[in-house]
C-alpha cells in the first residue's frame, strides 16, 4: 500500500463525504500569482474562483476543499498531494501551489444562492461550489465577492 493510498484512507475516517457546515473553512488552492492573486498586495482575484467556461451552465463549478480540523501543514501537504503530485482533474497540471484563498462556508452560501455539495471522489475532503448564475457578469460578480471575503495565504517556502 502507498503513502497516497493509506492518506486517503485515513482521511475518509477523518471526514466523511457529507457536505460542509456553515462555520466549516474552504480553501482554494493557487498556483497561477498573474491570474489567481497579486503577489505584492497578496489579494485575491476573481478569476481564482470563476468557474470554467467552456461547460454547461448547470455544471459549472469550483473546486475546492475543507479543511475544517486540519492544521496548516496538513492543509499544504494536501494540496501539494491532491493538485501537483496527483493532480485531478488532470488539466490542473504539475505547478506548484503558490498561495491558498480560505473562506468560510457559510460566506460562500451568502453570495448569489451558490450551494456548497461535498464530492468526495477523488478526495474525501472534495467540495465543489455550484448553482453558478447563468450570465457570466453575475459569475463575475460571484467570483469577486468570495475573493474578497477569503483570506490569502501564501504557500511556505
Amino acid at each position: 500500500m502507498t503513502l497516497e493510498n493509506i492518506y486517503y484512507r485515513f482521511l475518509i475516517l477523518v471526514i466523511p463525504p457529507e457536505n460542509p457546515l456553515p462555520e466549516d473553512p474552504l480553501t482554494r488552492y493557487l498556483k497561477n500569482p498573474s491570474k489567481d492573486f497579486d503577489p505584492k498586495t497578496r489579494e485575491v482575484s476573481a478569476s481564482a474562483f470563476l468557474p470554467n467556461q467552456n461547460v454547461a451552465v448547470l455544471t459549472k463549478s469550483v473546486s475546492v476543499f475543507n479543511i475544517s480540523g486540519m492544521n496548516e501543514n496538513s492543509v499544504w501537504n494536501m494540496g501539494r498531494l491532491w493538485t501537483v503530485i496527483n493532480p485531478w482533474p488532470k488539466r490542473s497540471g504539475t505547478r506548484p501551489i503558490r498561495a491558498r484563498a480560505d473562506i468560510k462556508t457559510s460566506m460562500i452560501i451568502d453570495i448569489e444562492e451558490l450551494d456548497v455539495k461535498s464530492v468526495p471522489s477523488p478526495h474525501p475532503r472534495h467540495v465543489e461550489l455550484r448553482n453558478w448564475p447563468p450570465d457570466e457578469s453575475q459569475q463575475l460578480s460571484a467570483a469577486l465577492q468570495i475573493a474578497q471575503k477569503s483570506t490569502f495565504k501564501p504557500a511556505p517556502r
